[in-house]
Order: structure tokens, then C-alpha cells, then sequence
């Protein structure tokens, strides 16, 4: 497998056009996903890379992780493949790449031609780089998270640790069952797996050592526990013991057990198969505390996403709400996204497939103190959703319909350039009391033509007569918004040919909603919204 931006990754024409009109569904949100599942391995063959080139104090078990990871990678491949997903994952190899090649030359890293974790290559090293890899800080530490150094130039990564890939390989030995020993950071006494939970190591902050044995027990320094509630698949492995594996026998799936002893996984304990359950309530202990697993079914389709309020690279800080959602706060979200999985199912199939297909975690963030909700997407977090408290699963299926097509957007723009450089210019957008610059502009319209469809469906599914008459507002007012935005992208200049393309597609699509009837009373209100909105904008900016 490719593993990186462009190559297999290049987006068929087809999905491609299916994006510009709104859409995609399955299909091209499948070939997004394949691609960010390639950047973040080259973000993460990056962290090591950069650690190595930087003299990082745990260089050596960034390195020593990384082989372990790529041993259990052809062992339990979906196990790794559910961590190298990860979206803290991401963000974490995003802001520690970044802190690492600061000041140093990116473009000097190993070999060529990476394909999977077993390889190395500069090749895929600078491609990430041209995507961002050497942008330093994106992405900063919800809380003090991953352990910086003891001791000289801990500040000088800003705190990112590239031996958080211990705490990743020992995450994805617990899910594929399988034994794991090595290092990994412990910061204000906690250590995150990532994609699971966090386990309390009180008063050894720094680099410890990190067990994980057959049945879900993990040692970190003196704290054990016991994990049985991790997401897990199956995993065949022929069973053999430590003196079988040392003597380098053969596991089923053709890797050598040897090369999984010496990368660390599994030196005195029997391989064998286990299965896990999922993280749920009572996964939590003193010690540990677990990672809720949040699941909607609807019309024979399920729902299922992680609530994420632990890990400390979950979303940039600012925002974010710190420490674990309370319980009844869990269970309303719960109750929330059922009655919106059960919306989208009713009318809005495609969008329940780019749902399903993307959105695997959400995070809960504050809402500003002048509104009751906020929704959020970033670019390094491809698959989560940051939200503030739903009040109702219709707010929470419309937030889907904005939020996925960022998410969309966001991975197609790591293919291919819509965009030329930024001119300095700044432009209007219905939607926003600020001037954006085209990049937004563009973003803010793909976001609203899919509202704009939402709407669209919606209103037609709606008995109450208040609530078909407010659909229709929303249907008509950003119809109007979105395709004026698609009209001043078209006319600045700043769309590359691609990028031409895919303004017309979206801008094919908002005409033909031009020409549906909407009623007067509804149309007149949506203009009078906008036209308000307009004017406290050139009031304020002109």
C-alpha cells in the first residue's frame, strides 16, 4: 500500500466530480479516508525521522516503537490501521513532525519509497512536508499532555514526544490481543493510549516502561491494570510460546515471530487469540478511565463513533472542554445522536453514508459565551467532530451536513489545488461577520451547500407547519448565500483549473435549487435575513 498523498491516492475523475456537486457519498469518502490514512503514516515515519535527525533524548524508542508497530502490522493489520486512523493520532505526528524539523532540513531523511510502517523513504518524508509536515505547532496540547524530556531542551519541542508511539503500538497490541513491551510518556501523571483511554501513573512523569499481557493487562511504571474493554477484531495467531518465538518460528500470517520478539511484542508470554469488548461505562476504574463508545442504529444502518475527552491531542486548545463529559452530559449526547442518525436515515441517505464513512469520533468543546452551540472541524483531525451540548437531534443532523462537507474539503484539498496562493484580498461571505480570504470563502460555501441541501430534504419530511416554514427559510436563504460565495470565488482569479472545476460543479448544483419553488412568505424572509446580515457587515467594514 502507497503511503502518502498522490500516487494510488489520486482521486478518480469521477469521485472527484461527484465532490463538486456536493456529494460523493461511500465511494469518494472512501478514497478521502485512504488518503489521510496516508498522510498520517508519513507523518508518523516523519516523528521518527525528525527525532532521529534532531538528537531527541527518546529517539531510541520512538525508533524501537516504530519497529514494533510495523511487526504488529503484519500480524494484526486492522488492529494498527484503527490507530495509524486515529485523529489525535494524526494530530499528535502533525504537531511533533513539525516541533522536531523546525530549524532543521527536511528534506535530507533516509531512503526512497515507503509503502507501508516496515519502510522507510525521504520521498514520502517530503511529500508530507509539502502538505504541512514542517509547519511546527498547528495542533497544541488540550492539557499538559505528552511529556516533554526531563531536564535541557525539553522546551525545545514545545513538549511533543515522538515516544508517544510507544503508548500507539501498546494501544494497538491491546486491540489486537497481542503482548507489547516498551516506553512510552507519562505527563502530569497520566498516559494516554490513544483510541482507548488513560491510565493514572502517579508521580513518574517521564519516559516508563510500558507492558501490555494477554488479557488486557497493562503495566506502566508501578500502575497495573486490567483493560478488558477495548475495541478489538479478530486476530488469528498461530500459538506458540516465548522460547518458539525467540527461536524465530512462524506466525499464520507469514511474519517472521522472531522480527515481533525482537521489535517487542511478546517476549515471555503465549500468542494467542482474544477477544475484547468495547469501551463502554463501566470501563472506568481509579486507575483507568476509558473511552466511551457512542452507537446509533437506524434503518438496518449503524452508527458508531468514540466520545473522546481524554486524549490531549483530541483538539487544539483553546476551545476544548477540559476533562471527561459527566455522565448524564454522556448519555444526552447519546440520546442526541440517535434521534439525528435516525433524521439522517429517514431523508438524507448520502449524507448518512459520508457520516458513517468519516466521522469516527466526536469531542465536546465550549460554546462561546454569546451562543448556546458551536460546532468545529480542522484539517488535523480528519474523522472528529467538536461539538458543544446538541439541544435536539435535528441541531446535531444539520451540524453532520456542515461538518462532514469541511471534512471533505479539508482531505480533497491534501490532493489536489483548488486554490491559487493567497493575494492578500478578502471577501464577503453570508455567513460570517468577518472578511475571509478565498481559502475560507471557499470552505465556508462547500459547507453551506450542503446545509443548503440538508434544508432541502428536510423541509419535505417535516409534518409541524412552524417547523416546515422555518426549513424553508434556511433552504432558501442559503441557497443564495452559497452560490453568491461560488460567484466571487469564480471571479477572483485565485481558483486554479481544478479548482475552476469544482466551483462549477457546486455552482451546478445550487442552480438547479435556484429554480425550485420556495414559498413567498419563506423567500421573503430568507432575503430579509440576508439582506440585514449584509448590512451590519458593510457597516462594520466599510
Amino acid at each position: 500500500m502507497t503511503a502518502g498523498p498522490g500516487g494510488s491516492h489520486a482521486l478518480p475523475a469521477e469521485a472527484f466530480a461527484a465532490l463538486a456537486r456536493g456529494g460523493g457519498g461511500a465511494a469518494a469518502a472512501g478514497h478521502l479516508r485512504a488518503s489521510e490514512r496516508g498522510r498520517h503514516m508519513l507523518l508518523i515515519l516523519g516523528v521518527v525521522e525528525a527525532a532521529r535527525r534532531a538528537g531527541h533524548p527518546h529517539a531510541g524508542a520512538a525508533e524501537r516503537a516504530y519497529a514494533a508497530l510495523a511487526a504488529l502490522e503484519r500480524v494484526a493489520p486492522a488492529a494498527v490501521d484503527t490507530l495509524i486512523r486515529y485523529p489525535a493520532v494524526g494530530a499528535w505526528a502533525r504537531a511533533t513532525a513539525g516541533a522536531l524539523l523546525r530549524g532543521t532540513d527536511a528534506t535530507g531523511l533516509g531512503g526512497t519509497g515507503a509503502t507501508g510502517l516496515g519502510g522507510t523513504g525521504a520521498a514520502a518524508v517530503r511529500e508530507a512536508g509539502a502538505t504541512g509536515l514542517v509547519e511546527a505547532g498547528a495542533t497544541g496540547l488540550v492539557e499538559v499532555g505528552a511529556a516533554a524530556p526531563r531536564g535541557a531542551g525539553a522546551a525545545e519541542w514545545g513538549g511533543h514526544d515522538p515516544a508517544r508511539l510507544g503508548a500507539m503500538a501498546a494501544a494497538a497490541a491491546l486491540r489486537a490481543g497481542l503482548p507489547y513491551e516498551g516506553e512510552a510518556p507519562v505527563a502530569a501523571g497520566h498516559l494516554t493510549l490513544p483510541s482507548l483511554g488513560r491510565l493514572a501513573v502517579p508521580g513518574e512523569d517521564g519516559l516508563v516502561r510500558l507492558t501490555v499481557r494477554p488479557g488486557g493487562r497493562v503495566t506502566a511504571g508501578p500502575a497495573e491494570v486490567t483493560v478488558t474493554h477495548v475495541t478489538v477484531t479478530d486476530v488469528t495467531v498461530t500459538e506458540m510460546t516465548a522460547a518458539e518465538m525467540t527461536a524465530g518460528e512462524t506466525t499464520a500470517a507469514g511474519t517472521s515471530a522472531g522480527e515481533i520478539a525482537a521489535a517487542g511484542v511478546g517476549v515471555a508470554e503465549t500468542v494467542g487469540r482474544w477477544r475484547g469488548t468495547v469501551p463502554g461505562a463501566d470501563a472506568d476504574s481509579p486507575a483507568w478511565r476509558g473511552l466511551h463508545r457512542l452507537t446509533a442504529e437506524a434503518g438496518g444502518r449503524r452508527l458508531t463513533v468514540l466520545l473522546d475527552d481524554l486524549d490531549p491531542y483530541r483538539w487544539p486548545a483553546g476551545s476544548v472542554r477540559r476533562g471527561p463529559l459527566p455522565g448524564p452530559e454522556r448519555e444526552a449526547l447519546a440520546a442526541r445522536l440517535r434521534d439525528a442518525w435516525r433524521l439522517l436515515q429517514a431523508g438524507h441517505r448520502t449524507l448518512a453514508e459520508e457520516t458513517a464513512a468519516i466521522v469516527t469520533v466526536l469531542t465536546p468543546i465550549d460554546a462561546p459565551e454569546h451562543d448556546r452551540t458551536r460546532s468545529a472541524s480542522s484539517g488535523d483531525h480528519f474523522g472528529t467532530l467538536a461539538l458543544s451540548a446538541p439541544p435536539d437531534g435535528l441541531w446535531l443532523a444539520g451540524t453532520f451536513a456542515h461538518e462532514v462537507q469541511h471534512a471533505k474539503l479539508g482531505a480533497l484539498l491534501t490532493l489536489v489545488p483548488l486554490l491559487r496562493p493567497d493575494d492578500g484580498r478578502r471577501f464577503y461571505a453570508p455567513w460570517r461577520d468577518d472578511p475571509r480570504p478565498a481559502h475560507g470563502l471557499l470552505h465556508g460555501a462547500y459547507a453551506f451547500l450542503g446545509v443548503t441541501g440538508f434544508w432541502r430534504r428536510q423541509r419535505r419530511l417535516l409534518e409541524d407547519e412552524e417547523d416546515r416554514f422555518r426549513a424553508e427559510v434556511e433552504f432558501a436563504r442559503w441557497r443564495e448565500a452559497a452560490y453568491e460565495a461560488t460567484g466571487t470565488l469564480a471571479a477572483s482569479g485565485l481558483l486554479t483549473e481544478a479548482g475552476e472545476a469544482f466551483v462549477a460543479g457546486m455552482r451546478g448544483t445550487l442552480e438547479g435549487w435556484l429554480k425550485e419553488p420556495a414559498r413567498e412568505r419563506a423567500d421573503a424572509a430568507a432575503r430579509h435575513e440576508s439582506a440585514r446580515h449584509r448590512a451590519r457587515w458593510n457597516t462594520a467594514h466599510s
